[in-house]
């Protein structure tokens, strides 16, 4: 986390110190860095500070965030009895499509994840992240949050069926929604809803957070359930080296590129097929 006011003379320094003292280190990474002055603070720190570029992987994306309240009393969070309903009616044909009853597992350490191998590597390979942008899931990468006793995942099961499961962490407050997947046969039964309100549930009663971070990107689920939202920007502060700085640039130069040609495919269709598709899109990174 870095402060709002921080200077960008004091943030080179600790970018300076990071690398020097750490050889192997080949790069920071933020995901959720608060657009505008703060953004611009960091940028401007890595121009000061010799041997080091930012590399920008994204500008300006939606994040949304959802605060718990005290005593486990969320506000607005749970929805209106219809929205109840209609939860409760989709978990009863969830199970009678499964012939099984639905539980949620709740895991927190590598063992309970690694005895669960199967389970997550289906769900996870199947998802659309991973069939389109080719972002495979590594049990392994959980390990070292698991090592500081952040790691909280959850799956939901169909008996011993796993229809959708979430890689979580908590620590210092804050709950992150990191990794989510759902059994796309069943997703006319919206299973990553489905856990993804009782794992509130859970969270609300049994050690919450004071915040759940969704990440960023734009989903309707996301903006359904958050509390507040604003913009960040995303990059990797690297050390200089020519090709990795003209290939960053490349792919800069290929992603504006290829956001302007979508957007004037766009904007010759009409407005009903692209809003079709981006409910489409929304709706299958949910499930």
């Amino acid at each position: 986390m870095i402060a709002e006011d921080v200077s960008a003379e004091d943030l080179s320094e600790v970018w300076r110190t990071i690398f020097e003292r750490n050889p192997a280190c080949a790069g920071i990474r933020f995901e959720t860095l608060t657009a505008g002055a703060l953004s611009e603070s960091v940028r401007r720190s890595v121009r000061m500070t010799p041997g080091l570029f930012w590399c920008p992987l994204y500008s300006g994306l939606p994040h949304y965030r959802l605060r718990f309240g005290s005593g486990g009393d969320q506000g607005g969070l749970w929805r209106s009895g219809r929205t109840l309903r209609k939860l409760r009616n989709r978990a009863r044909a969830l199970e009678r499509a499964t012939g099984a009853a639905l539980h949620v597992l709740e895991l927190t350490t590598c063992a309970e994840m690694v005895a669960h191998r199967q389970d997550w590597e289906n769900l996870m390979a199947r998802r659309w992240q991973t069939r389109r942008l080719g972002a495979a899931f590594h049990l392994e990468d959980v390990e070292p949050v698991a090592a500081r006793g952040w790691l909280r995942s959850f799956l939901l099961m169909a008996g011993s069926r796993p229809v959708a499961g979430v890689v979580g962490y908590q620590g210092e407050g804050v709950y992150v929604y990191e990794e989510v997947g759902y059994d796309p046969e069943l997703a006319r039964y919206s299973p990553g809803t489905l856990l993804l309100f009782r794992l509130l549930d859970i969270l609300s009663r049994r050690d919450p957070p004071q915040w759940l971070d969704f990440g960023e990107g734009a989903a309707d689920y996301k903006a359904a359930w958050a509390t507040e939202e604003d913009r960040v920007d995303g990059g990797l502060i690297v050390r200089f080296s020519f090709p990795f700085w003209f290939a960053c640039r490349t792919a800069r130069l290929a992603s504006m590129a290829t956001a302007l040609a979508r957007r004037l495919a766009g904007a010759a269709l009409p407005r009903t097929v692209r809003q079709r598709g981006l409910t489409a899109a929304d709706g299958e990174a949910q499930g």
